[in-house]
């Protein structure tokens, strides 16, 4: 338990080190729009009037919408046609809806996990939306090394992590998190940084707080492998909801700060 106590504070250091921005986000609301040609969609991110910042993707007839607040607390809804799917997360864990039916899956909790991750399952079986996402997913997590990706973008594959998470694959989680940080490792194992070459954009810190994400997610995945084989399933998932409650943060606070274009 020592490596979860240090993975919060952590988690408070790096909100004060890219939060400074997040008190204007309501005054400049500054909204974004790109396009991918490798995966044929568009992406925005802005911020509402609420103070939240509000992301989505558009590939053709799909549409993912996501909400986020500063806590990293999220409402994300995939549709396709008359196919809706809404996966709602707060410290309560996930809520996951998919026309008249829902089910709730609270990675905290050891006690019913396989039952509650078969009911989310159910959930979402046979939706259009989430087979399309799935595809979308697999396009970007597939980018050739070298291609540019904005961070609205690699909010979009953390997004397919934690569909597919749900959706029954748990190994993409550790899988696109560490997808997420290839360009950062990579630069890292180019060049040794000092501590004063701390990037001061935007873009930079919301990189740089990824790249501790993903250390923090190692060490949290040691502690798990280190515990009794009967919860080992439990911490892992507990492992996975921690990195994405971090990657929604991030992805907060790099739209409030905004101060450059993706």
């Amino acid at each position: 338990m020592r490596t979860i106590h240090v993975m919060g504070i952590t988690v408070i250091t790096l909100c004060l080190v890219m939060a400074p921005a997040a008190g204007s986000a309501r005054q400049q609301r500054p909204g974004q729009k790109i396009h991918d040609n490798w995966s044929n969609a568009d992406y925005t991110a802005s911020m509402d009037a609420n103070g939240n910042a509000v992301l989505t993707v558009k590939a053709a007839d799909f549409l993912l919408e996501k909400a986020v607040d500063a806590s990293g607390n999220f409402t994300l809804r995939l549709t396709q046609g008359k196919d809706t799917v809404t996966i709602v997360s707060n410290p309560a864990g996930y809520l996951v809806s998919h026309g008249k039916r829902t089910a709730r899956f609270d990675p905290r909790v050891a006690a019913g996990q396989t039952e509650a991750r078969d009911a989310v399952r159910a959930v979402l079986l046979g939706s259009q939306a989430v087979r399309s996402f799935r595809r979308l997913s697999v396009v970007l997590e597939n980018r050739a090394e070298g291609e540019y990706e904005s961070p609205v973008m690699l909010s979009a594959l953390a997004d397919g992590a934690i569909v597919q998470m749900l959706d029954g694959d748990p190994g993409a989680v550790p899988r696109i998190a560490k997808r997420m940080v290839r360009a950062q490792r990579a630069r890292l194992q180019a060049v040794k940084l000092r501590a004063d070459d701390t990037l001061k954009d935007c873009v930079g810190m919301y990189e740089r707080a990824l790249l501790e994400a993903w250390n923090q997610f190692t060490q949290c995945m040691e502690w798990a492998s280190d515990i009794s084989m009967y919860f080992q399933d439990w911490a892992q998932g507990f492992c996975y909801w921690e990195w994405i409650a971090r990657s929604q943060q991030y992805i907060y606070q790099f739209i409030s700060c905004m101060a450059y274009p993706f």
